[in-house]
């Protein structure tokens, strides 16, 4: 993989997903920078006292491509994160 591939940023929005990028992970990793995220309150992360509206995911995911200096990503979820 050359250090500017392209990033595939993996949505686990909900707990199911994480086993399911675990084999989707390494089909992809030799062609592509992998990420999976796990977006606050779903998943495995912590659920803290916030409004998890579609605007809060949006800003998270913004911060974390921004944070990471990730460019040309692809967004790869089910459908809970179809509005991000």
């Amino acid at each position: 993989m050359s250090a500017r591939a392209m990033a595939h940023l993996l949505f686990s929005c909900i707990r199911y997903l994480l086993n399911y990028f675990e084999k989707l992970v390494p089909l992809l990793s030799d062609r592509y920078q992998v990420i999976v995220l796990d977006l606050p309150g779903y998943g495995q992360s912590s659920i803290s006292e916030v409004a998890y509206t579609e605007k809060y995911f949006r800003r998270a995911t913004r911060e974390f491509i921004t944070q990471l200096h990730l460019k040309d990503v692809t967004l790869v979820g089910g459908v809970l994160v179809l509005t991000v």
